[in-house]
């Protein structure tokens, strides 16, 4: 349960920078930038910065031959991409992993079945 507690307060830290860019950028450089680029981005760095792996919380490591150390980098950096989608999209792979049926709507919200 501490992993998911950890992967929400950086998906929360994620959201939170990406919104607090977005107030001081000017409207000319908005239109330009893609959020969802910028939210990848953040989890693929902060992730391996606080040592979060997914992959192997789920004792499903990747693994990389004769190179040990860029499975487990490989294993943080897509956790960060998991993470930047936001907090519904964590929500609902939990519940997946905990066996529950979850549906997503076409409007992002998740149901419990």
């Amino acid at each position: 349960m501490e992993i998911v507690l950890r992967l929400g307060l950086i998906a929360v830290l994620i959201e939170a920078i990406a919104g607090a860019v977005k107030e001081v950028v000017c409207d000319a450089v908005k239109a330009r930038i893609k959020w969802e680029l910028v939210t990848i981005c953040l989890g693929a760095v902060l992730c391996p910065l606080a040592k979060l792996n997914l992959f192997a919380a789920l004792d499903m490591p990747l693994i990389v031959p004769h190179v040990d150390w860029l499975g487990a980098l490989l294993g943080k950096v897509l956790t960060g991409v998991i993470v930047s989608r936001g907090a519904d999209y964590l929500m609902a792979l939990w519940g997946r992993v905990n066996g529950q049926q979850i549906q997503v709507q076409k409007t992002g919200d998740a149901k419990n079945d």
